[in-house]
């Protein structure tokens, strides 16, 4: 089991006690490990570490000891996927600090077997960079169902990934089991039967870009405008985007209550400081600059794990399947983009069910002044087409904070619809943002979010 161990020249040397032994002391410290960490968590870490040292740190802090050449990986993980790092570079020096420490009493995963027990050799050959490289000194053999995603509850999976394959990271579809036996329909999805509303991925198409509908009638190549940037990383004092929003926006502020001048919405870790009300103004493809630009965060898609589960109330939501920072983007909300006439026709042939996929544009704006005069009004139905968004409850204290962000246009009907954390989210916290909808007259819905400051509706 050993993987440098041969057959012929030790294990044929054992007695029977002696292999039983080994065994023993293997599947004990086996049944300890933890899960290792594939390509995306590595990534997924080392896109907004400080050095090498903090890196280690943070995956050893979820998967254990790990090997020391671990960052090696990472940094060329890093540069396929245009991730510009430095930190692994030699004479690197940590602006924050970091050092190596090494605990005196950390004991290595495998526990050491008596001296002239076996004799071990150990001779570490393997390329660091191979994709099959786990560990410096040995290599063992576990069930496959160790590599398999954890998830934060004890829950039956349904679909690892809804998005089937469409997202850089999975998002998996789960049902927890103190409600598969209370749910009809999930404890029949679980025994592979056919139900739609126990398998919410087939009652929609996956779509990860806004789809825009016929009634708009956008010219887009003609409204984009891209920045003069040379480099392919853009620097605020010079990028355009910057300037036009510094022009449209004098009185714009951080959430710190700082000016946002000759800022970027971003900042260097990626997360939003822009107050929540003002459009986002993104690099586009008409920049030089590279994916890997700070002004570019909600065109690059979903990078955080997610996770939809059933709730006993509230239907299907999404929940954090890491720990999520404050003004991380999260996801946007993705779906048919409508005017108003055409949304008024859905809105009647939907009803009034009390679950509805159209979101209103106008409801989330702070500031109704800052729209243009006459801008026609639009609507984003995800109903038939949409992406993990489509899941998200509402809240009347809300997790997610709404940001309009223009990219491909300049045109407001074009904005993407960013859902970012406004504040620090635990693993395993449902994620949710504020419907905003007018409360009609009557009883309306009832509002579940459970939130000390709930308004008790939804409508």
């Amino acid at each position: 089991m050993l993987s440098h161990v041969t057959e012929a020249e030790n294990l044929g040397s054992l007695v029977e006690s002696q292999c039983s032994a080994v065994a023993k002391i293997l599947f004990s410290e086996i049944q300890k490990t933890k899960p290792r960490p594939n390509n995306l968590d590595i990534i997924s870490t080392a896109r907004s570490t400080c050095c090498k040292v903090s890196l280690k740190a943070s995956l050893e802090e979820k998967y254990g000891v790990l090997p020391e050449r671990l960052y090696l990986k990472a940094a060329r993980l890093c540069s396929e996927h245009n991730i510009r790092v430095d930190w692994h570079q030699d004479g690197f020096i940590c602006p924050k600090g970091c050092k190596a420490f090494k605990d005196p009493l950390l004991l290595s995963p495998l526990r050491p077997l008596p001296s002239g027990f076996l004799g071990h050799r150990s001779e570490c050959s393997a390329d660091p960079l191979d994709d099959k490289w786990e560990m410096d000194e040995c290599h063992y053999i576990i069930d496959s169902h160790y590599l398999r995603p954890r998830f934060m509850h004890n829950a039956f999976v349904l679909c690892d990934d809804i998005s089937f394959g469409q997202e850089l990271v999975p998002v998996a579809c789960v049902a927890d089991d103190d409600l598969v036996d209370s749910d009809p329909h999930l404890a029949a999805s679980c025994e592979v039967q056919n139900s739609r509303h126990s398998k919410p991925w087939e009652s929609f198409t996956y779509v990860t870009k806004p789809l825009l509908d016929q009634s708009l009638a956008l010219d887009t190549e003609s409204l984009q405008l891209g920045c003069a940037c040379p480099q392919l990383r853009c620097c605020p004092e010079t990028c355009d985007h910057v300037y036009l929003f510094d022009n449209d926006y004098e009185d714009a502020k951080d959430i710190f209550g700082k000016p946002m001048r000759g800022r970027f919405p971003y900042d260097d870790k990626g997360r939003i400081i822009l107050e929540e009300g003002y459009l986002v103004y993104e690099c586009n493809d008409r920049c030089s600059c590279s994916k890997n630009c700070p002004n570019r965060v909600l065109q690059n898609g979903v990078r955080v794990k997610l996770e939809i589960y059933r709730t006993e109330k509230k239907g299907w939501a999404v929940r954090a399947g890491e720990a999520i920072l404050r003004g991380t983007f999260v996801c946007e909300y993705i779906g048919e983009v409508l005017d108003e006439q055409e949304a008024n026709k859905r809105r009647k042939r939907y009803g009034t069910e009390g679950c509805s996929y159209l979101y209103e544009i106008d409801a989330h704006i702070n500031d109704m002044s800052r729209l243009i005069e006459g801008q026609a009004r639009y609507v984003i139905d995800a109903t038939k087409y949409g992406n993990v968004s489509r899941f998200i409850n509402h809240s009347c204290s809300p997790n997610l904070e709404n940001h309009q962000v223009l990219v491909e246009s300049m045109d407001f009907q074009h904005a993407h619809i960013g859902l970012y954390a406004n504040r620090d989210i635990a693993l395993g916290e449902e994620l949710t943002y504020d419907y905003r909808y007018e409360l009609l007259p009557g009883e309306g819905y009832p509002c579940h979010c459970e939130a000390s400051t709930c308004r008790g509706r939804l409508y």
